[in-house]
């Protein structure tokens, strides 16, 4: 699903470009000119980087001394594309895009825990842990849920319940009906439907009850966001 959320950020942006008639070369160049020098020369090795690979080495040969924004937002890491994003935002005065910039924030965090093998269920019982809030518009979503404000309280106070809940909505707003959802929407389901036959795993009760009290609060909430039936 983060995946699905990092393509079609990009594909939101380019197309964003497009309707302000923005010159793709001039928007990269500008973004690059922005940078503090150490941060630049990081942004140039990473380019660089990418283009050892042999799926983008062409790519790269071809753009790296001048490069429109397509080139670029294939070439560049997750992380670059979500300071590239806050940079179109401040250019645009455009709120909503540079607070989506936040959310994209605790997206790649779920990426990079998924990318390490890291048990993200085990971190479901660290309550009260949250580092901050969720972005108002992740709590406004997960609000119109239905669930008792307590409850919401509880697990929206759990860095990890945040950052999961920001990737589902992330998913449910960027991602459109097509492939990518309905895969997403298959995977979630079948995710449901193993936990509730792993019941010795996932006790209703006692100390241990908390990962099954955490997945059914994710189970409403991709209900709500209309990413499982």
């Amino acid at each position: 699903m983060t995946l699905d959320i990092e393509h079609f950020q990009k594909v939101t942006l380019l197309r964003e470009m497009e309707d302000r008639g923005e010159d793709g070369y001039a928007i990269v160049a500008d973004y690059m000119a922005s940078l503090t020098a150490a941060n630049r020369e990081y942004r140039l090795r990473e380019l660089k980087m990418s283009g050892r690979s042999p799926y983008s080495s062409s790519l790269y040969a071809k753009y790296s001394g001048d490069m429109p924004a397509w080139a670029f937002l294939e070439l560049t890491s997750f992380g670059t594309l979500i300071d590239f994003v806050r940079f179109c935002a401040r250019r645009w005065g455009d709120r909503l895009l540079e607070a989506s910039h936040y959310d994209l924030k605790r997206v790649k965090s779920v990426r990079n825990c998924a990318a390490h093998g890291s048990c993200l269920i085990n971190c479901f019982a660290e309550r009260g842990a949250a580092r901050g809030s969720a972005s108002s518009g992740v709590s406004r979503r997960v609000a119109a849920v239905g669930i008792p404000k307590a409850t919401r309280r509880k697990w929206m106070g759990n860095t990890a319940m945040q950052e999961v809940a920001t990737v589902l909505v992330a998913h449910s707003g960027l991602v459109p009906e097509g492939s990518s959802r309905s895969r997403a929407a298959s995977e979630l389901a079948e995710m449901f439907a193993r936990a509730d036959g792993e019941t010795e795993a996932l006790p209703d009760k006692g100390p241990d009850a908390a990962a099954r009290s955490a997945l059914e609060f994710l189970r409403r909430l991709t209900e709500s966001l209309g990413l499982v039936k």
